[in-house]
């Protein structure tokens, strides 16, 4: 019966009109819309901490979103909120209101915030939720990075793969090399320290899980997982042997949505029996597929004996998958990276070739239709090599992945280096400039949104430390140097494409800003 008016209130709000907001939102490629955000659960202020526990029960989450009598944003409340501030307290779930403890006014964006300051905020704040509002502060959805990164793990996967094509038949071609180049040598150096993917050994902290027994009651799991800062526990007999694990999801859908009293609880009745568990020698990507699939927000590791070596949440994860995303793509990788893998086109999708490099890996970009997966420019040879070395290279990689030979062509735009066939994803290009700190940013960004690429340079000039980067944009003006050595002033998304058909057609690498 609770179950059923849990639904039926859950019903009463997803249909309501404020709910149905983020489903007429339009998706804006490069904005928070584009990461689709779920719709919210909400409550109200008044409801007390077992009302809302049945409420996350019956839609199995762990978390909602609190707001006041004219529905606008006052808080979020979670699992952990339960398990730290409620039961760790001993406060009675039942006479304690939700605006007791909840997280009072949390920072929100809208949908058209640009999605890699979302994301950006989410990682370096280490918020696993983000409320989504309109103008008006009316709650329209919440942000989950965890589901975000679930979304991109396909497109993960694809960019490991083709770089790793492009890693082995590099070492292949070292192997047979009596002589080896500087360039190749360097080249491979990258290529093998970015495409190690982290396992489960790399993330572990150094401190160990929490460790009790299944006699243990949830009120003094829930304290240990205040004091050490976690959200999970695992339960092992006399034996040593895992048993079970516990989450503060569990205190909320187990035993506070039961009814059930957290003194008087053992964890043995409330627990997940025999885990899944995983070795540390899992890469962090497979263990964060499993937990997709099976929607674990954490994951036992253990030898292969079966003795327990620690435990890893899908926050970690996903925070040290993105650090190794950034390394991928190189270390210019702050707002590009986030459009290759949220919100857009799938790297290597099907009618696509699957090179999604870094500029700073690799010279060139890959569109449908390209041959080539590795070309080098003349910059890539040292003071003691030929070009020919480099066309060597290229010639030799592309015959052990099925492209043809390719020449890398000397002639030299104005301004722009040496100049080659360059090719990229469609809709985008590279783009290079130089800050007043003297620092060089090159990056790869739309030419169709004239916005999105101004504020990438104001994050970049931010970064470099520059006091009011916007604007200093706005007075400077954004211009391009053309074919003649101009400069021409880019004031509209017909003059950003107008520079793009230039630097096409003069076959320039990049467009310097």
């Amino acid at each position: 019966a609770i179950r059923k008016k849990a639904e039926q209130e859950l019903s009463r709000k997803i249909s309501s009109p404020k709910s149905r907001n983020l489903q007429r939102t339009k998706r804006v490629s490069g904005t928070v819309s584009s990461l689709q955000p779920s719709p919210a659960l909400t409550v109200r202020q008044s409801m007390t901490i077992q009302e809302a526990a049945q409420l996350m029960a019956a839609k199995r989450a762990d978390s909602v979103l609190v707001v006041d009598n004219e529905e606008r944003l006052a808080g979020i409340f979670t699992a952990k909120d339960v398990a730290f501030r409620v039961v760790a307290d001993g406060l009675d779930a039942r006479a304690t209101l939700v605006s007791q403890i909840m997280t009072k006014s949390p920072l929100c964006v809208t949908t058209d915030t640009s999605a890699t300051d979302a994301l950006n905020t989410m990682v370096s704040r280490g918020f696993r939720h983000l409320p989504v509002c309109n103008d008006e502060g009316d709650v329209v959805g919440l942000l989950d990075v965890i589901k975000c990164m679930y979304e991109a793990l396909e497109k993960m996967e694809r960019a490991y793969g083709s770089s790793r094509k492009l890693y082995d038949a590099l070492e292949g071609v070292e192997k047979e090399w009596a002589v080896h180049p500087a360039p190749l040598l360097q080249f491979i150096d990258v290529m093998r320290e970015r495409m190690a993917c982290p396992d489960l050994m790399s993330v572990l902290g150094d401190s160990d899980p929490i460790v009790v027994s299944p006699r243990t009651s949830v009120r003094e799991v829930a304290h240990m997982m205040r004091t050490r800062r976690t959200t999970a526990s695992l339960i092992v007999e006399d034996n040593e042997r895992l048993s079970g694990i516990f989450t503060s999801k569990d205190i909320v859908l187990r035993v506070i949505a039961a009814g059930l009293d957290p003194s008087n609880c053992s964890v043995i009745r409330v627990m997940t029996p025999h885990p899944d568990t995983a070795l540390p020698t899992t890469t962090v990507l497979d263990a964060l597929k499993r937990m997709y699939e099976y929607h674990y927000l954490n994951l036992p590791v253990v030898s292969a004996d079966g003795g327990i070596i620690g435990l890893v949440d899908v926050l970690t994860l996903c925070y040290s998958t993105l650090e190794q995303m950034k390394s991928i793509q190189g270390a210019d990788a702050e707002g590009p990276m986030w459009g290759r893998f949220f919100g857009g086109a799938a790297p290597g999708a099907e009618g696509e070739n699957e090179s999604v490099y870094s500029d700073s890996m690799i010279n060139s970009g890959h569109h449908p239709g390209s041959s080539s997966l590795y070309q080098p420019t003349t910059s890539d040879v040292y003071p003691h090599d030929s070009v020919s070395v480099a066309e060597d290279i290229a010639s030799a990689v592309n015959s052990r992945i099925g492209g043809e030979s390719y020449v890398a062509s000397t002639t030299a735009g104005p301004s722009q280096g040496g100049a080659h066939s360059v090719v990229y994803e469609e809709g985008q290009y590279v783009f290079k400039f130089k800050s007043p700190t003297g620092k060089v940013h090159r990056f790869t960004s739309t030419y169709q949104d004239l916005p999105e690429l101004q504020s990438i340079i104001v994050h970049k000039l931010t970064l470099d430390g520059l006091p009011d980067a916007e604007q200093s944009l706005l007075e400077a003006g954004l211009c391009y140097m053309d074919e003649e050595n101009d400069y021409v002033l880019i004031s509209s998304e017909t003059d950003l494409l107008e520079a793009v058909k230039i630097a096409r057609a003069h076959q320039w690498q990049r467009i310097v800003l």
